[in-house]
């Protein structure tokens, strides 16, 4: 018993304050020195706790309360960091993240801590959307569900059918995971309408001149298309191939990256200066046609629901 007292360490500061009314003490052995009034205020778990009769380990009369944690020192440090009035800590790893919502769900102050943290913070969002769609839904926070499906629409499909990190799917149920198929397919649908109803040639004009669509008599053949105005425009055909390729990249990626990605891939190019169509200023309508095109992208998956039904449930 000596030898467990004596491998019993102090908390680095705040958390050594000799006039501290309580201990919490982690399952690796450190002695977090702290106030039970802060406490109550945050969880009423912790509240009744304090009104209970303490069994964890002896100490001297002038000592507080010690009650045995089963949370390491890593989880209980982050977790009186947001306690403590001023104090404030940049999550940097989702693994901290996970540790204190799970820390806040055991001790019932959950929306307390969520409030607190950003778990859809644009930095996790951009690394690991799938993994922050998978939190959110087990924790049942449904506007950071909403935030990180938005952003899976960064990935390509088969990136959420075959993910890098399996991993980041774990603990969520087949229909949460199926909702989230269904919801980048409708997006992949309504941008992919964009293509099929030839939406660019509706762009205002100098983001797309007509002779930039216009056969300069080195194509085989043009075609007439009928725009999202009924207007019917002739163009030429490398054009009408490269808009189909358009529609199955946005059905596999559709966000505005798609169309950024189409308007400066080479073989576009290629095709336009073959015809005889890309000249000087061209470059610039093609970069003014992607911010566009961009927009009228984010519109169109901004209007698709997420259907997430109730979020998944976890076992307790």
């Amino acid at each position: 018993m000596a030898e467990a007292q004596a491998a019993i360490k102090t908390a680095s500061p705040p958390f050594d304050r000799p006039d501290a009314d309580l201990v919490l003490r982690s399952c690796d052995g450190i002695d977090f020195r702290v106030y039970k009034s802060v406490l109550s205020l945050v969880s009423p778990v912790f509240e009744t706790m304090f009104t209970l009769p303490q069994p964890g380990p002896k100490v001297g009369a002038s000592e507080p309360p010690v009650v045995q944690m089963t949370e390491d020192e890593r989880t209980l440090y982050l977790v009186l960091q947001f306690c403590y009035p001023g104090r404030r800590l940049e999550l940097k790893d989702l693994t901290d993240m996970v540790a204190l919502l799970e820390f806040a769900e055991k001790h019932d102050f959950e929306e307390w801590l969520v409030s607190c943290i950003s778990l859809a913070s644009p930095k996790h969002l951009e690394a690991s959307p799938l993994r922050v769609y998978t939190l959110a839904c087990l924790y049942h926070l449904p506007e950071e569900a909403r935030s990180a499906a938005r952003a899976t629409l960064q990935l390509q499909r088969r990136k959420l059918w075959h993910p890098d990190s399996p991993s980041a799917l774990e603990g969520i149920p087949a229909t949460t995971y199926i909702r989230l198929l269904q919801y980048h397919e409708n997006c992949g649908d309504s941008a992919a309408s964009l293509a099929d109803t030839h939406i660019f040639l509706e762009l205002p004009s100098g983001a797309l001149r007509p002779n930039f669509l216009t056969c300069q008599g080195h194509c085989e053949s043009q075609r007439r298309v009928r725009s999202c105005k009924s207007r019917v425009v002739r163009v030429c055909q490398w054009w009408v191939e490269s808009i189909k390729a358009l529609k199955e990249r946005l059905r596999e990626h559709p966000c505005s990256q798609s169309a950024v990605d189409f308007c400066h891939d080479r073989s576009l190019q290629e095709s336009a200066v073959s015809c005889g169509v890309f000249e000087s200023g061209s470059a610039r309508d093609l970069h003014l046609l992607s911010l566009q095109l961009s927009q009228k992208i984010d519109d169109a998956v901004s209007q698709v629901s997420i259907p997430f039904g109730s979020l998944a449930s976890r076992d307790r």
